[in-house]
This record gives C-alpha cells, structure tokens and sequence, in this order.
C-alpha cells in the first residue's frame, strides 16, 4: 500500500493516517511512537500553540481510543482512494 503525505490542504475528516517515521526516528513524541499503527482524523485545521501556522494541525484518534494533535506533515495518509 503506498503512502502519501499529503500536506495539511488535503486531509479530511474520517482519513486514515500513519505516522512518519522521521517524527519517530527523531524522538518529536515522548508518548512511544506508534509509527506502525493507523489512526482516523476527526478533526482538521487545529491551530497549532493557539496561532494560525502552517502546516496546520489535526486531530487523530488511534485504536485504543487515545486522541493525538500532530502537524500535519507528520503523517502520511494511507486512504485507498489517495
């Protein structure tokens, strides 16, 4: 399955996503990183430390129900239809 990161103009909500593996490699998350895991966006276009910046921010929930903001750019998309 290919992987496409998509930017932050074309994530939806209900888009499945992966982390990219450079944001693991690089320790940006102090939570474990869960790069082989898939998460659902439900919410697009957060803005990030409370100030419009680009890329944007979404929301992501994983399977254990745990919610996630990353930037955009941190995730590549794994829709079928990308």
């Amino acid at each position: 399955m290919p992987l496409k990161n998509i930017g932050n103009e074309d994530l939806k909500i209900g888009d499945i996503v992966i982390r990219a593996e450079r944001c693991c490699d690089a320790g940006l998350h102090d939570d474990g990183c869960r790069e082989h895991d898939v998460a659902l966006v439900i919410e697009v276009g957060i803005d990030m430390w409370g100030r419009e910046t680009i890329p944007t921010g979404i929301k992501m929930q994983w399977p254990d129900g745990e919610t996630e903001i990353v930037y955009t750019d941190e995730v590549f998309s794994i829709n079928d239809s990308q």
